[in-house]
């Protein structure tokens, strides 16, 4: 079998997510039981024990392809395995013994690590998770996405502490603390702290501009805030900033734009503003939800359907 093919049918097998209230139902899954509802009584018992076995079948033949010579096949059984990882204990913690072991590859650790986001609502997954974040020996690549696959769990103490912890310490590279902004999007709608912090940063000239704009993308959520939706207002109309947090900030407007005063200001930039890229923020912030404004503000829904904002990380 050749990789490519292999890879192929590492996709074919993963069952979709299953996370109550979030995930919609596999689509494989629904058929598999409206085939078995309509069978007689008699039959449906066997029908769904059948299902069963084949899950379970998928899912060992995933675990198993987790020590695969090839990394390519390592590192899409990883992929896969998100599927199971929240609800069996099994993937769970083959997902991380991967995502722990420094000899593996770093490109099938992410993919272990990120399979496992959802499983950190169990304390042992988030402890590791928080442990690869924190440790100052990875490199900043793997605790970067460590401290993305948090998002989850944010509502945590410990995690929303070393997160906003990692965001304000000065000495942790751009991309470490950028990820700890990505990853507390999920608390600024509702945590003055994290809030405060978050607009700290987007405000502070001597941050970087990238780490301001993560920043101000997660802001986004709170725009609700009448605090947040000015000084956000403000860093959109201040023509000194640089034209990358100008436009995340004419962005974020989108959220509020049914707030008159915001219309106007979006309809007037749309049509005379002097800056292409705030221009086309403005034009975009008019309109209604797109998967674009989902993927860049890295939300984890879209018109009710759960997205998965890890996917493209």
């Amino acid at each position: 079998m050749t990789r490519s093919v292999a890879i192929a049918l590492l996709v074919l097998i993963a069952a979709a997510p299953v996370h109550a209230g979030l995930e919609e139902a596999a689509g494989t899954a629904a058929n598999a039981f409206k085939a078995a509802w309509a069978m007689p009584a008699f039959k449906l018992l066997p029908a769904l024990a059948k299902t069963a076995l084949h899950a379970a079948s998928d899912e060992d033949q995933l675990i198993d392809l987790l020590s695969d010579r090839d990394p390519a096949v390592r590192a899409q059984a990883a992929r896969s395995l998100r599927n199971y990882a929240l609800t069996s204990y099994r993937a769970e913690n083959a997902l991380l013994e991967s995502a722990g072991s420094d000899r593996e590859l770093e490109s099938v650790r992410r993919e272990a690590i990120k399979s496992l986001a959802w499983a950190a609502q169990h304390f042992n997954t988030k402890d590791k998770l928080l442990s690869i974040a924190n440790d100052s020996r990875q490199t900043d690549s793997l605790r970067a996405i460590a401290l993305k696959s948090l998002y989850v769990v944010t509502n945590m103490n410990d995690v929303k502490s070393s997160l906003q912890d990692t965001l304000k310490n000065g000495r942790e590279s751009f991309s470490v603390r950028a990820a700890a902004a990505w990853s507390l999007w999920t608390q600024a709608q509702n945590d003055y702290g994290v809030r405060g912090n978050m607009l700290e940063v987007a405000q502070n000239s001597s941050e970087s501009d990238e780490l301001r704009v993560e920043a101000v993308k997660s802001l986004y959520a709170a725009m609700t805030d009448w605090n947040a939706k000015n000084a956000v207002w403000d860093l959109s109309r201040n023509e000194s900033l640089d034209e990358s947090i100008r436009e995340a900030a004419t962005l974020c407007l989108h959220l509020v734009n049914n707030d008159w005063s915001v219309r106007n200001y979006l309809q007037d930039a749309s049509k005379s503003s002097t800056n292409a890229k705030v221009k086309l923020a403005a034009i975009k912030a008019l309109g209604g939800p797109s998967m674009e404004l989902t993927r860049y503000f890295h939300l984890s829904h879209y018109l009710g359907r759960f997205i998965d904002p890890l996917e493209d990380q």
